[in-house]
């Protein structure tokens, strides 16, 4: 019998040198022996109770292979707790001076209400309140590293998920929390959240087994090492076990060997190819351009929830997959202006929304300078203000209509994903159900709530900060979307904290009041000048399996989410989620995404058009944030490959010339781009959003259950 333990890899990659320090230039390549690494390794498995047989061997065969890589490494096995944190902390002094680290842990880890702890040899725990003081936090780890302001750190733990003090816990999680880090981070896990790891009948656990074979490839960026562990383990364990990356990068780094040529476009890449050439221009030798967010020191983790689905499932489109290689295009990228409306629809004066016009709006507010997406024929899907029709438009174009009863993020961006909605999400205009919030109140221990009322983000906080501030209660509020968000200061409700109340409102708001999605919505500054930060998390309804996403990723297909698309579909089908507050942040890791190895879906959301413009009703924001975009479009096209197609869409509209605050029901656009794509195709009004995601399952041979496709008439 197979003994199942979780496996969590997580991969690290922290660029903390303040900014007084003068950027450190990389060797060529991404790291070579030129430059100092040092590792810490620890295995334990000889616990008195629920014992592994693995991580003192897989502790032992990483570190012959880093030692292999240039790592200076220092090993140990069956630590107490005592000795794992002096270990830690004499890797953190290595570390100050400069060296690139590597931190892997291999035995028992578990979560308690959201955070990650690694359980030392003799620990003695009795339940959830002993924890913390008989093991140690992953916090520690990621505060040594994070002090020694080192170049880059990578974490790797592989950690058994199924949480061996169970019956003593109150929780039961199962399996280790994701987690942020502060910095540049990539983290991997060999199995989704939720779910078990197979540790083999070898002398290695199936993930590690893979990890070993890859670790030592010439060229491989991180992103393609993960590519193929991921395809490795999906193979072995016969779809049961699925890899995933959750990751922050915008810079890269190789483990073995120097950059090679990339393979032709259009096939599974050999065994030795390597990273393209290809970068965001000024990320390869420099320091990031952008101080990484930090949010006040550690974050806690915030759990993610991702269900596993049947190997049956994962397998079930393999037949069709043999018939890819006469498709067209290798990857498709899938980027949502979030809330950029074309008009309103039909039935828009059933929602409220007659004369909507999100974009003809802000065209009609001044000249709005879009010469690249005049050029791919912005113009010509409808007449617009100042955007005249190309002549011979370098994209195809139309427009897409939202088919699914409902007008918000979840809907629009479930329905590209192939699910229409028959029925709306509920909503809250009058404020939340005393049932509800007396439950709030009671599972997550405030003293109570302010607000719970549909309000503007922004204008609540201005009306009840103060007040929250003194009294220590967030602010809960709505709006005309299915939301029940959570506003709070950081510092009187911590991030990790609010994260912690928001999993418990997901977990209350199920059934009858089950809304799209609770929404964590943090702000600092003082009374009178409060603002929101870019903290912000979403917790989403986890989606029906049948979609794009694990359709894509169940036939061995890449699914890179960037921005919030990950917590839109709870994860779902992921397998990896690059990070992103903002539309330049996605911009850059849509972009540091298309250099990478990858075949299938890039899928990235623009958020700041609807959460800063459209929701604010700020035209001339909206305006600017256009101008940008399209100023930007030139560095993702040059990104692109030959192979590559780039769709542009919306989920809905927010006219921020509209009434009121809230998103309207319109049109969204729909443009088309690939240099394999034809050119100047009208594709007219499509009856729905559906119809996208149809046509990306079409370009891989698979089929999803609603929308129809248009891959033949761009062919």
């Amino acid at each position: 019998m197979k003994n199942l333990c979780g496996a969590l890899l997580a991969l690290s990659i922290l660029f903390a040198a303040p900014a007084a320090r003068p950027a450190r230039q990389r060797p060529a390549g991404g790291g070579t022996s030129a430059e100092r690494r040092v590792a810490l390794i620890i295995g334990n498995s000889a616990y008195a109770t629920n014992p592994l047989k693995n991580p003192v061997n897989d502790a032992r065969a990483i570190a012959r292979t880093v030692a292999e890589l240039g790592f200076e490494v220092m090993k140990h096995e069956d630590l107490s707790q005592n000795e794992m944190k002096r270990a830690i902390r004499a890797f953190g002094e290595k570390l100050r001076a400069g060296a690139v680290g590597l931190f892997y842990y291999a035995g028992h880890g578990m979560q308690v209400k959201g955070e990650n702890y690694l359980i030392p040899v003799g620990a003695s725990i009795n339940g959830e309140a002993e924890v913390e003081y008989e093991a140690v936090s992953l916090g520690f780890v990621l505060a040594q590293m994070e002090d020694a302001r080192n170049r880059m750190n990578i974490v790797i733990l592989d950690a058994c998920r199924d949480n061996p003090f169970t019956r003593s816990s109150r929780s039961g999680s199962r399996g280790l929390a994701v987690v942020d880090a502060p910095g540049e981070m990539l983290v991997a896990y060999a199995t989704g959240p939720g779910a078990v790891a197979d540790d083999g009948d070898g002398s290695n656990g199936i993930y590690t087994q893979e990890l070993l074979k890859n670790l030592r490839t010439p060229g491989l960026s991180v992103e393609e090492v993960f590519k193929r562990v991921r395809l490795g383990v999906l193979k072995e364990t016969r779809g049961r076990q699925k890899p995933w990356e959750t990751s922050s990068l915008v810079s890269d780094f190789q483990f073995a060997g120097a950059r090679r040529e990339s393979p032709a476009v259009g096939g599974q890449p050999p065994q030795t190819s390597t990273s393209s050439t290809q970068q965001t221009p000024g990320a390869a030798t420099a320091a990031p351009k952008k101080k990484p967010i930090t949010r006040n020191g550690l974050v806690k983790a915030a759990a993610i929830s991702a269900r596993a689905f049947a190997p049956a499932h994962i397998f079930d489109n393999k037949d069709s997959m043999q018939h890819q290689d006469r498709r067209t295009f290798n990857r498709i990228t899938l980027i949502v202006l979030d809330s950029l409306g074309m008009g309103e629809m039909p039935d828009a004066a059933e929602w409220g929304d007659a004369g909507s016009d999100t974009l003809g709006h802000i065209c009609a507010s001044r000249a709005v300078r879009m010469p690249n997406l005049q050029s791919w024929g912005l113009g010509n899907i409808r007449p617009l203000a100042g955007v005249l029709p190309a002549p011979e438009p370098r994209a195809s174009f139309g427009r897409c209509a939202l088919r699914s009863n409902g007008k918000d993020t979840t809907t629009g961006h479930w329905e590209m994903a192939g699910i229409v909605l028959e029925k709306a999400f509920p909503t809250y205009p009058q404020g939340f159900p005393s049932e509800v919030l007396e439950s709030f109140v009671s599972q997550t221990g405030v003293p109570g709530v302010l607000g719970n009322f549909a309000a503007s983000g922004t204008e609540i906080i201005k009306e009840l900060g103060a007040e929250h501030v003194r009294t220590g209660k967030p602010i809960v509020y709505t709006s005309a979307d299915s939301v029940f968000q959570i506003a709070a200061h950081e510092e009187v409700i911590p991030i990790e904290r609010l994260y912690e109340i928001c999993e418990t409102a997901r977990r209350i708001l199920r059934g009858t009041h089950e809304v799209g999605r609770v929404i964590a919505r943090p702000f600092v500054g003082e009374t009178g000048a409060f603002t929101r930060t870019e903290n912000r998390h979403d917790y989403a309804v986890p989606p029906p399996a049948a979609n794009l996403l694990p359709t894509l990723s169940g036939a061995g297909l890449d699914v890179v989410a960037v921005g919030k698309i990950a917590s839109i579909y709870d994860a779902l089908g992921v397998t990896q989620d690059l990070r992103a507050k903002n539309n330049d942040q996605a911009i850059d890791q849509t972009i540091r995404a298309l250099g990478a190895e990858t075949r299938g879906l890039i899928f990235s959301n623009l958020v700041d058009f609807d959460m800063l413009y459209g929701h604010r009703r700020d035209v001339e924001g909206y305006a600017r944030a256009l101008e940008h975009f399209d100023a930007r479009l030139p560095e993702i096209e040059a990104a692109m490959r030959e192979g590559d197609l780039l769709i542009l869409t919306a989920d809905h509209g927010n006219d921020p010339t509209f009434r009121g605050t809230d998103h309207t029901r319109e049109y969204a656009p729909l443009i088309i781009y690939g240099t394999r794509a034809r050119a100047g195709v009208r594709l007219g009004d499509r009856e729905s959003l559906a119809d996208i995601g149809q046509t990306v399952a079409d370009n891989f041979g698979l089929k999803l259950g609603a929308g129809r496709s248009f891959l033949g008439e761009i062919l």
